[in-house]
């Protein structure tokens, strides 16, 4: 999800194999739209593998499918405006600590040409391929979610300290120009 200048992980859905069964992308795809329609969305955003079933299984629940961008330059752009993002304090992720290691083990080498390759490590208990992180940077790349207002102010945390001097000293000021007083700037010279 967006507000006006953060962006906020809304879900996070995995699904992986088990030893005794593979993943069905019909299954894969109904559960995905199902979590999509919740949070308004009416795209999916993913790399091209099984392309043909899955724009045909989202498309049965009423879901575009968009491939992402491909390619090493491709890719790189997604994952650096990711990076970008994140430097700027303007990303919002939950407290998932397979997200968080998988968003530590990513990993980029320099290419000739001035391009960057980037390098998701394979967890050797489940051969999991970053996959939250490839997710999280796809939604960051399409700059995705419904605008929803900031969460709201924790009774005693700083911010609501803050929102409650803000409040107080607006009021002040009202009432200090209600009875006719007037605002002075003060002379600064250099």
């Amino acid at each position: 999800h967006r507000d006006h200048s953060f962006y906020r992980i809304g879900d996070i859905l995995e699904l992986r194999p088990t030893a005794d069964a593979a993943l069905k992308p019909s299954e894969v795809c109904a559960a995905f739209a199902a979590r999509l329609a919740q949070h308004g969305t009416d795209y999916l955003c993913a790399d091209g593998h099984y392309r043909e079933a899955v724009a045909e299984y989202l498309n049965a629940e009423d879901i575009a499918f968009k491939i992402a961008p491909a390619g090493a330059n491709g890719v790189a752009e997604v994952y650096q405006k990711a990076k970008a993002l994140m430097r700027e304090g303007r990303v919002r992720i939950p407290n998932n600590p397979r997200l968080i290691a998988q968003l530590r083990s990513v990993e980029w080498r320099p290419n000739a040409g001035g391009t960057i390759s980037i390098i998701l490590p394979r967890r050797a208990g489940d051969q999991s391929h970053c996959d939250l992180v490839s997710a999280m940077v796809l939604a960051l790349w399409e700059s995705c979610g419904r605008p929803v207002p900031p969460a709201p102010v924790v009774t005693g945390s700083p911010e609501h300290y803050k929102a409650l001097e803000a409040e107080y000293a607006a009021s002040a000021m009202a009432a200090f120009e209600r009875r006719g007083a007037v605002r002075v700037s003060p002379i600064v010279t250099s």
